[in-house]
């Protein structure tokens, strides 16, 4: 989602969230990239308050990267 602004990258993971849970997949790896963080800030509030987002965290190698977020699922 790197070079999107926040709602722009807010429509397409929240297109891929609704995607992902028919498909049964359980974990989502989204790379938002550093920059200044109002990509990034953006999506985790809307995560924050999407019913089907289980919990988040930073991912990457490590799982302490900031520019990647790793999201687990609500299974239906």
């Amino acid at each position: 989602l790197r070079g999107e602004t926040g709602e722009e990258g807010w429509q397409r993971l929240e297109r891929l969230i609704g995607r992902a849970i028919p498909a049964g997949l359980e974990v989502i790896h989204v790379i938002h990239g550093f920059g200044t963080g109002r990509l990034r800030d953006h999506l985790l509030q809307r995560l924050g308050t999407d019913k089907r987002v289980a919990t988040f965290h930073p991912g990457g190698e490590r799982q302490n990267n900031h520019g990647a977020t790793v999201i687990h699922l609500h299974q239906s």
